[in-house]
């Protein structure tokens, strides 16, 4: 019997090598590259004015032989816990951070305390791994052959725009009458040729 690739030629470009989400809760992932254990997030995290890991966000990747482009995204619940919880996040890689990968998030404004703002968040970012130079900041990487740390760090603007991570306080339904399930993050990993 004739393989497929000998009636369909393989694309020239940006074929997965490797593809793999999995939520923070300390399973064991095992691919072509290695086997990764994923965090595990039992709680919502509360923010706080300064730069925190987000919880459940951290892998120690080694992409396989032949990665040119490596996706990481990273899933969460948000929630404003006073007024319109201002978030802001930055992605890092082995303790530097890539700036092309800050970002942030509100909600409508509202000065009266309240907290309504509840919806999924994420980060996501494209690494260019066919550079002769590493350029962290922007992304580009040279040379990654062996285990890097990708990691998301938060924190809210203000002690006045509180919010946090993995928490929902409405959902099917019910009464806001305090905290309601956390939600656990994911990890998603693409690795290209």
């Amino acid at each position: 019997m004739a393989n497929l690739t000998d009636t369909y030629t393989a694309a020239s470009s940006n074929n997965i090598l490797e593809m793999f989400s999995a939520p923070a809760d300390g399973r064991t992932v095992t691919t072509l590259s290695g086997t990764y254990t994923m965090g595990t997030v039992t709680a919502a995290q509360g923010m706080s004015t300064s730069m925190v890991d987000a919880t459940g966000s951290s892998i120690t990747y080694t992409p396989p032989t032949g990665t040119k482009w490596l996706h990481y995204r990273y899933d969460f619940q948000y929630r404003a816990v006073e007024n319109s919880g201002i978030l802001g996040l930055r992605l890092l890689l082995d303790g530097t951070v890539v700036t092309r990968a800050a970002t942030g998030m509100a909600t409508n404004y509202s000065n009266q305390g309240h907290e309504e703002g509840n919806f999924p968040g994420f980060i996501d970012f494209v690494f260019d791994l066919t550079k002769s130079t590493s350029n962290i900041g922007l992304g580009q990487v040279a040379g990654w052959t062996s285990g890097k740390v990708i990691k998301v760090q938060a924190r809210e603007y203000s002690s006045s725009y509180d919010c946090n991570l993995h928490n929902n306080k409405y959902e099917d339904g019910t009464t806001a009458s305090g905290d309601e399930i956390h939600v656990k993050p994911i990890i998603t990993i693409i690795a290209y040729s």
